[in-house]
């Protein structure tokens, strides 16, 4: 059944300007992940010519992952002017002759790559077509969210809250910490409301506590209670979407979020990559490259 498009204003040029139909934060989250898939897609279309039997399933793998991938945009704007421009990417063309398995292997590698181009150019110039009526910031519950700035719950653990802040601040964006900003004669939750107008919010889970059932014997590390209060309250104030945990190994976790999903705080840093690609989820500008 054919997609039914809103009427939009006429361009410049007598062509109807496409506009997003949902926000910025979930366009450029739906494209993030294509993207990461399609890197992912590389690295099985290279190996196609060394190991011939796994061609089949690369090449319909990459056929499935473009057919979405164009689908997507095309639902994501009122306009089929970007579905029609990423379509454009696939490997249609004649050939000649029958190829070699490494021939085709470069084509599909290709043609992905280009397929990932358009997305990031997508990406980077998505809040351009935001319906005039509406802004390009988020809003919940009437409240507009700032995607430069990213607010950091912490416990004592000064070290593990500087080392955060510093990698929110090498990605670019503003890392938002209560007790370096002025009181002026608020208490703790006005502060919290007054600052909170971040598009994201990082939870540091560190064992500077310890506590146990009252039925068990042997007391376990656990994060500070303003921690767990002020977890939950980004969680109803930004949605679960837009707060990341994360977890010293070996501190306890309480069964009410054990569903909720946390990044580990490991030693190799690996937990940059796991914070980057929620913030990116999230629709900030995040910039792997950085990493």
């Amino acid at each position: 059944m054919a997609t039914k498009h809103k009427k939009t204003e006429p361009a410049s040029d007598g062509s109807l300007r496409p506009e997003l139909t949902m926000d910025v934060a979930s366009a450029r989250g739906k494209v993030a992940e294509r993207i990461d898939l399609g890197r992912e897609l590389i690295k099985e279309l290279q190996v196609i010519h060394v190991r011939p039997q796994e061609g089949d399933d690369a090449r319909t793998k990459f056929r499935k992952w473009h057919d979405y991938n164009g689908k997507m945009v095309e639902q994501m704007f009122t306009t089929d002017r970007f579905a029609d421009e990423y379509r454009n990417t696939g490997p249609w063309e004649m050939v000649f002759h029958t190829p070699t398995a490494h021939e085709e292997s470069e084509k599909y590698v290709k043609h992905t790559k280009r397929a990932i181009s358009n997305l990031e150019h997508l990406d980077q110039t998505i809040e351009l077509y935001v319906p005039p009526a509406n802004t390009s910031k988020v809003t919940v519950e009437g409240a507009a969210l700032d995607a430069t700035r990213v607010f950091i719950v912490h416990g004592r653990d000064g070290e593990r809250k500087q080392s955060v802040a510093r990698f929110i601040e090498r990605l670019g964006f503003t890392a938002v910490i209560l007790h370096e900003q002025a009181n002026a004669g608020a208490t703790v939750i006005e502060k919290l409301e007054a600052h909170a107008n971040a598009g994201f919010a990082v939870i540091l889970w560190t064992g500077d506590d310890v506590g146990r059932l009252k039925t068990e014997s042997e007391d376990k590390p656990r994060a500070r209670q303003n921690v767990i209060f002020e977890c939950g309250f980004f969680i109803g104030k930004l949605g679960r979407e837009r707060v990341c945990t994360l977890v010293e190994p070996g501190v306890d976790v309480p069964s009410d979020l054990a569903g909720f999903g946390y990044v580990e705080l490991d030693e190799r840093d690996r937990w940059h990559l796991d914070l980057a690609k929620e913030l990116r989820a999230a629709g900030y500008a995040v910039d792997l490259n950085r990493l």
